[in-house]
């Protein structure tokens, strides 16, 4: 997220930022021909943002940002499904699998909100008309409930690992049973 200051222009009206209410937003439009990309990384006076015609459009997507991150090799060395797995404990509080598909394979449906591992190849995800997302070897992203599109990218399998939290009637509980 870039850096405000009082000195900082709102990038709406061209005025100082002074002390008035601020709004800012991180990274969350890469296409640089997207009327949205304007609100990527800077700042804004409360009131321009609140009566900007683009506001809801902004605030609908920003709900709908899926950040795709890189896996830290330097703290968790190559990414694996051992790897994966170790991160997510306890074992009984998460679904975890792992899947192969060929190359330029698809599919889609429904699904539960997750995290994608891609430990080899590259996908691409999209959720509806505006969030279409691509998942690169050791990558990973946290993805939302609901229908999707999913695709094989280029001439490569893809090996990917997914990660979900079970409903907690579905949960295994550990410990003593419940004795007197």
């Amino acid at each position: 997220m870039a850096l405000i200051t009082r000195h900082s222009r709102c990038k709406i009206c061209g005025e100082l930022i002074g002390s008035e209410p601020v709004v800012g937003f991180p990274h969350f439009v890469r296409n640089h021909k997207d009327p949205l990309f304007m609100f990527t990384d800077a700042p804004f006076h409360r009131t321009c943002f609140l009566a900007h015609p683009l506001r809801e459009q902004v605030e609908k997507r920003r709900r709908m940002s899926i950040l795709v991150r890189d896996w830290d090799i330097s703290v968790y060395g190559k990414i694996s499904e051992a790897k994966v797995r170790v991160l997510h404990r306890p074992l009984e509080h998460f679904r975890i699998s792992r899947s192969v598909y060929s190359a330029g394979e698809d599919d889609g449906g429904s699904m539960r909100a997750c995290i994608c591992y891609v430990l080899r190849g590259a996908c691409s995800y999209s959720f509806g008309p505006e969030e279409l997302i691509e998942i690169h070897e050791s990558q990973f992203a946290h993805l939302p409930e609901g229908s999707y599109e999913f695709r094989v990218l280029g001439e490569q399998p893809i090996e990917l690992i997914l990660v979900w939290t079970p409903p907690k009637e579905s949960q295994v509980v550990s410990g003593p049973s419940g004795s007197d």
